[in-house]
């Protein structure tokens, strides 16, 4: 079918009604399978963050205080990343943003591989956390490319991708190292792989053909549109997308409205839509934010709750995954986390993705929605650590803490999908980063919390009243499953 073909006016057609009439295939699987492997180097820098600082603690004989600083270093780096580069998907789009954080990943890997002071390990893993900060973008992005009714279970698949990455740095570990300074190999290691990565998305990565469209550049998204069809081994009719809001600057006076745009013939003026790809490079990263907040009461609700279940819910996740490297350093030996076999925090790494299958199960089988897991793997967490308050017996807690562990990863697969889908395009990216940014400053405190003197159970309650806060605030959060997003 030739390109003008493709560009002719047909029936006119949402833009959910669009995408889920492009055939199921190679557009989708691709795409999913290289969000798959971005994040899972997410998970592969929170468990190395986590082992280095370890690590680095007995090689340069720090304090408690000082290892709490080099592994909240990486995440207090991922504030200042998904401050930005979020911002930065939502003006120039999905995949040029995808493709920075990860080239920010590779570089500082390597810089991080030839540090030898204490400042500047920290320095190193706040650089790769800027670039990692922004990896909650293939949420964003997944979600935009999904299918209505395949969401969760691509979010489920994207969600898997960072306990794998875990597992995967276990693994390099446990061959690697073996006390001493061995740890530069393994962030060798992960910089190679970062680097073959960042070269499959350069090549592979499509933009999102949701972007496109609500960017104002809707024949691009209509191209794109054909194209993924033809990918994936079928065609799409002709058709016209539906009348949408779009914003659009006054030339005169540089004012901003919100207009409805009729896209019969699907071209807009290029020189009247701030929404251009080739003007939003100018536009003030504030803007992005002030959409946010100047939204509609709803939309706000959404926002602050969003805020308030993944802080909530990473405070945990990473409280207990802290707590555990922890626990197996006091019950092994002060070098433990440098040379024990690492099974049981390999363990934990196979719940979670575990433990994320049973949340596609649960949606797919039980027809559960986002507040319905969410409130089960709460649910879940909440009881396994308030057995580990009650156990004394080692090896049950040691297990006991990697259920937990499995189970709140899991609540992040309907997280996600539905912070993603609380937000409109324009600003979803800027939207569910005010979430990430929160969520990673919870985990920054959780770090220090865990090299606090505060005693273990202390810390386990403190974990279980979250898991709580995190059960009633899913409960308020409205149900996003099977509706359309805007």
């Amino acid at each position: 079918m030739s390109s003008s073909t493709w560009l002719s006016p047909g029936p006119v057609k949402t833009l959910d009604e669009v995408l889920d009439s492009i055939p199921l295939g190679r557009y989708h699987y691709q795409a999913v399978g290289l969000f798959f492997l971005s994040y899972l180097m997410d998970g592969s820098m929170a468990q190395m963050a986590n082992i280095l600082a370890q690590c680095t603690g007995d090689g340069l004989a720090l304090n408690n205080k000082l290892i709490g600083v080099v592994g909240s270093a990486l995440f207090v780096g991922e504030i200042f990343g998904s401050m930005v580069i979020f911002q930065y998907a939502d003006i120039a789009g999905r995949r040029p943003a995808i493709l920075l954080a990860l080239g920010i990943i590779s570089s500082f890997l390597f810089i991080l591989a030839i540090c030898e002071t204490f400042p500047a390990i920290v320095f190193g893993l706040f650089g790769i956390g800027i670039g990692v900060g922004a990896t909650g973008l293939n949420f964003t992005a997944v979600t935009e490319i999904a299918k209505t009714d395949d969401r969760s279970t691509y979010n489920t698949i994207v969600q898997s991708g960072w306990g794998m990455g875990s597992v995967v740095c276990i693994g390099f570990a446990s061959l690697i190292i073996g006390g001493g300074d061995n740890w530069r190999y393994l962030v060798i290691a992960l910089g190679c792989v970062a680097v073959m990565l960042l070269g499959l998305l350069y090549i592979y990565l499509p933009e999102t053909i949701r972007w496109l469209y609500n960017s104002g550049n809707l024949v691009a998204a209509k191209t794109a549109v054909h194209e993924a069809a033809a990918m994936s081994g079928g065609s799409v009719e002709s058709f016209s997308f539906s009348k949408k809001n779009k914003i659009i600057k006054n030339k005169e006076t540089g004012s901003e409205i919100l207009s409805e745009v009729e896209s019969e013939g699907d071209n807009i003026d290029e020189g009247e839509t701030c929404m251009d790809v080739s003007n939003t490079a100018l536009l003030k990263i504030s803007t992005k934010v002030k959409e946010v907040f100047s939204s509609d009461e709803g939309m706000l609700k959404d926002v602050l709750l969003s805020i308030g279940q993944l802080t909530s819910s990473l405070f945990v996740y990473f409280g207990i995954c802290f707590l555990q490297a922890k626990y197996l350093q006091v019950s092994t030996g002060d070098d433990a986390v440098c040379a024990f076999s690492y099974y049981p925090m390999a363990l934990g790494g196979l719940l979670e993705i575990a433990s994320t299958f049973l949340i596609y199960f649960c949606d797919t089988h039980l027809q559960y929605g986002r507040r319905d897991n969410m409130m089960l793997t709460s649910s879940l967490t909440l009881l396994s650590l308030l057995v580990v308050i009650t156990t004394g017996n080692d090896t049950i807690k040691a297990v006991l803490l990697s259920l937990a562990r499995g189970f709140s990863f899991a609540y992040n697969v309907p997280a996600w999908t539905n912070a993603t889908e609380l937000f409109r395009t324009e600003y979803r990216a800027t939207a569910f980063s005010l979430s990430y940014i929160s969520s990673r400053i919870g985990i920054v405190l959780s770090s220090l919390l865990v090299n606090s003197i505060i005693p273990e159970n202390a810390l386990v309650a403190i974990y279980s009243i979250c898991s709580a806060m995190s059960f009633v605030i899913s409960y308020s959060l409205r149900e996003t499953k099977g509706l359309d997003i805007a």
